[in-house]
């Protein structure tokens, strides 16, 4: 995350609600998945009220963050 936001302070959860990688894994079991998605979060209380609703949706600066990690990550290692 420091190549992305060098003052960001990781703050580790865990959720236990229903993901998508369920059904990639039993079409393809050799997927790996582990479902890290960065987020800049204003507040935990704004990101509640938004999660697992009718209108659950994110950011469009929280889209471009997580676009940004995937291609890192499928990049590779940075120096």
């Amino acid at each position: 995350m420091r190549h992305l936001v060098p003052d960001a302070e990781i703050a580790f959860g865990h959720g236990v609600g229903f993901t998508d990688s369920n059904w990639f894994h039993a079409a393809y079991p050799e997927t790996v998945a582990y479902g890290f998605n960065p987020h800049l979060v204003d507040s935990h209380d704004d990101v509640i009220r938004r999660c697992h609703g009718k209108d659950e949706r994110i950011r469009v600066r929280e889209f471009a963050l997580q676009a940004l990690h995937a291609e890192r990550v499928a990049r590779g290692p940075l120096s």
